[in-house]
């Protein structure tokens, strides 16, 4: 009986704890997977069809970049826009700050901006992430 009170307190006090956001102290996992920890980059990856390269020109390589906010929750989105020289520079255009959907949970599948608008992610991993309605599927820029 004496071993079981213990344990018994313990899982008391962590389901106690759940309902206070413990879990927010370490942000959203799509903030986290988005910005890789702190800031990345993400440029479309190589897309073939039957062999062929669906990424055909320079202006198709158009990608984002996601910078954590200092809140943990909120990020800064800008486009990754190429200068198509042959130097692999890009110039950044400001989308706007954005934060997932729900606060609550740890995982959400959608950002939202602060005009209202916002996109949903259909499928993310650590080095990749597909956004809803597009054909692309974008890769983690190495070096971000």
């Amino acid at each position: 009986m004496r071993r079981i009170f213990p344990v018994f307190v313990l899982c008391a006090g962590l389901f106690a704890c759940a309902d206070d956001g413990v879990s927010r102290f370490r942000g959203s996992q799509i903030s986290r997977l988005l910005t890789s920890g702190s800031e990345a980059g993400w440029l479309p990856g190589e897309i073939t069809f039957e062999g062929q390269s669906i990424l055909s020109s320079c202006s198709d390589s158009t990608g984002y970049f996601f910078e954590a906010l200092e809140d943990e929750d909120s990020i800064l989105v800008s486009q990754l826009v190429p200068f198509c020289n042959g130097t692999g520079e890009y110039d950044t255009l400001e989308i706007g700050k954005a934060m997932p959907s729900v606060q609550d949970e740890i995982f959400s599948d959608s950002l939202v901006f602060a005009t209202g608008s916002f996109w949903l992610i259909q499928e993310i991993f650590s080095e990749q992430v597909k956004f809803q309605d597009s054909d692309v599927i974008y890769a983690l820029l190495k070096g971000s």
